[in-house]
């Protein structure tokens, strides 16, 4: 914004003060002009009235001289008296000509003094005016000093919130820095106990390679074992044949008190083995035609009767038939 000059009201007081005190002055002049004119015009008057009496005064005379006096000194002192008084009569009439100069200039006068005041009250509204424009101007830059006061009061107030909010960061900051530094720690003990627990992971994944190794042997040797029972028997049986086997010898087991559908089921899932080697959790499920919670509670109930057992880690680990399990698939012979 521009700067607005500085403007002094007590000056434009003063003077419009000074102008009202000269308008004064002119009035009484043109009053004291215009009595002046009235005495001037009041010895015209009087003057008139003396030349009317003077022509009187002659017209007498004229009467005198008509009537023929006789009287030679009234003659003369009346042809004295004429010459004075038309000296007189003269004297009058310049005197109320310059009477009527003295008046006619007196007016002059006073029209000028009439003129000189209304321009001194013409520039004295202008002063007003000029005034009122002033202590506008001042008003408005009283009210723009006002607003600018405001606008910096208010970017006093917005800095001294944003230092607080600068600092509220700061200890914000400070505060996520301890975290990360206590996380950093706890992400340093975290790979330490990670690093400790995958040497165990691999100590263990040794052991069970090994225990893998001595299971294919122990395989190798049941599968061996179960091809020289296989080779012994006469004739090989039908899939329908064991699971007839499978489904009297388990009905043998359980009795009546187990519903002919959970006979089939775990018909089913023992012939899968029987078929199958290495057996996942997910294949016997297939196999199973159940849901996990059923697989799992058969699995259980297996693993309890001595049927199957669970080969290597849970990841990579199998199922497979026990020597008893297999022998479900054997015709019970009463003796």
């Amino acid at each position: 914004m521009n700067d607005i000059t500085e403007h002094n009201p007590s000056s434009d007081a003063e003077a419009i003060m000074n102008l009202k005190r000269e308008i004064a002055y002119l009035w009484q002049e043109n009053d004291i002009l215009i009595k002046q004119n009235d005495l001037y015009i009041l010895r015209i008057k009087n003057l008139l009235k003396r030349m009317e009496l003077l022509k009187v005064q002659k017209d007498k005379q004229s009467f005198r001289n008509d009537i023929a006096l006789p009287s030679n000194d009234i003659t003369q002192q009346s042809n004295d008296i004429t010459p004075q008084n038309n000296d007189t009569a003269k004297q009058s009439n310049d005197t109320a000509r310059q009477s009527n100069d003295t008046a006619q200039q007196s007016n002059v006068t006073a029209r000028q003094n009439n003129d000189t005041a209304r321009q001194s009250n013409d520039t004295t509204q202008q002063n007003n005016v000029t005034a009122r424009q002033n202590n506008d101007t001042a008003r408005q830059s009283n009210d723009t000093a006002r607003q600018r006061n405001d606008t910096t009061q208010q970017n006093n107030d917005t800095a001294k919130q944003n230092d607080d909010i600068a600092l509220q960061g700061n200890d914000t900051t400070q505060q996520y820095n301890d975290t990360a530094k206590q996380s950093n720690d706890t992400s340093s003990q975290s790979n330490d106990m990670n690093s400790q627990r995958n040497d165990i992971e691999k100590q263990s994944n040794d052991m069970n390679r090994l225990k893998n190794d001595m299971n294919r042997s122990s395989n190798d040797m049941s599968s061996a074992r179960n091809d020289i029972e296989q080779s012994r028997k006469p004739t090989e049986t039908t899939k329908e044949e064991l699971e007839k086997i499978i489904k009297n010898n388990l009905r043998r087991i359980f009795g009546k008190k187990v519903f002919d559908k959970i006979i089939e089921r775990y018909t089913r899932e023992i012939l899968f083995l029987i078929n199958n080697k290495n057996v996942t959790s997910e294949e016997l499920l297939d196999a199973s035609y159940t849901s996990l919670p059923v697989m799992n509670r058969d699995i259980k109930l297996f693993k309890k009767k001595g049927w199957l057992k669970f080969i290597g880690i849970t990841k990579n680990g199998y199922y497979k038939l026990t020597e008893e399990g297999r022998k479900l698939s054997e015709k019970f012979e009463v003796t």
